[in-house]
C-alpha cells in the first residue's frame, strides 16, 4: 500500500483550513489576510531590509522614481560622468534607467509622499484582493481563500513586496488582466476587456516579457472563441 505523497497532505490540510474558515464571513477573513501581508511586508522592509534597495535593479527603480518626482524624464548626467556610471543607468549627458518606466512611475508616487518603502507592501496587498476575485470568479470562495492563503506565506512574495523590485507590482496588473478577461468572456461585456487592456498594458510598461508569456495563451483563447 503506497504512503500519501506530501501533496496530497498539502491539499488535505488545505481542504481543513477552507473549511474551518468557510464559517467566517468572507469580507473579515480576505480582510485579515490582507492586512497581515501588507504589514508583514512594510516591516519586513523597514526593520529587516533597512528600507534600502541592495540591488543594482531597485537602486534604478529609486533613481528614475526621483527623476520622475520632480517631474522630468531623465537628469542631466553630471561633470566627469564616467565616474558616475551605475547599474541600469543610462548615461550619456542624459541620466536615466533604461529599465521600463512603469515600476519607476508608481514608486515616484511614494518618493512624492516620502513612503516610497510602503508601495510594494501595498502592492503585494492588492494583489491578494486580485488573486482573490480571480479564483472565486474562475472556481469558488473556497479554491480563492486557499491561493490566498498559500501566497501569504509564500517567501518569494513576501520577500518581493517588501523589496524595491518591480515583481510585486508585476504581479497584481497582471493578475487583473487575467481577471478583467476572465470575467469579460464571462459576461460579455466590453467594459471589462476595456479594463483589461488597461491592466495588460500598465503590466508591459512594467514588466513586459510576463505580460507576453500572460498575453499569449489568453490572445489565442479569445481569437478561437471569436
Amino acid at each position: 500500500r503506497r504512503r500519501p505523497s506530501w501533496f496530497t497532505h498539502v491539499g488535505l490540510r488545505g481542504n481543513l483550513i477552507t473549511s474551518q474558515i468557510s464559517g467566517w464571513s468572507d469580507r473579515f477573513v480576505l480582510s485579515g489576510f490582507v492586512f497581515t501581508a501588507g504589514v508583514s511586508a512594510a516591516l519586513i522592509g523597514k526593520f529587516i531590509f533597512c528600507d534600502y534597495p541592495y540591488t543594482g535593479d531597485e537602486w534604478s527603480y529609486v533613481l528614475q522614481a526621483e527623476i520622475f518626482s520632480q517631474g522630468r524624464l531623465h537628469a542631466d548626467s553630471p561633470a566627469y560622468s564616467r565616474f558616475f556610471d551605475v547599474w541600469g543607468m543610462v548615461n550619456n549627458g542624459k541620466l536615466y534607467a533604461w529599465a521600463p518606466p512603469g515600476w519607476p512611475l508608481l514608486l515616484a508616487l511614494g518618493v512624492l509622499l516620502q513612503v516610497p518603502w510602503l508601495v510594494n507592501p501595498l502592492m503585494g496587498a492588492l494583489t491578494l484582493l486580485s488573486v482573490y476575485a480571480l479564483g472565486k470568479l474562475v472556481y469558488n470562495a473556497s479554491v480563492a481563500f486557499l491561493a490566498v492563503f498559500f501566497m501569504l506565506f509564500s517567501p518569494f512574495f513576501l520577500l518581493h513586496s517588501a523589496s524595491y523590485f518591480a515583481h510585486s507590482s508585476s504581479l497584481l496588473f497582471l493578475s487583473l488582466f487575467v481577471f478583467f478577461c476572465a470575467r469579460g468572456i464571462e459576461r460579455q461585456t466590453c467594459h471589462d476587456f476595456l479594463w483589461a487592456g488597461l491592466c495588460g498594458s500598465m503590466s508591459f510598461l512594467i514588466r513586459p516579457f510576463d505580460q507576453v508569456v500572460a498575453f499569449c495563451p489568453l490572445g489565442a483563447y479569445l481569437l478561437l472563441l471569436a
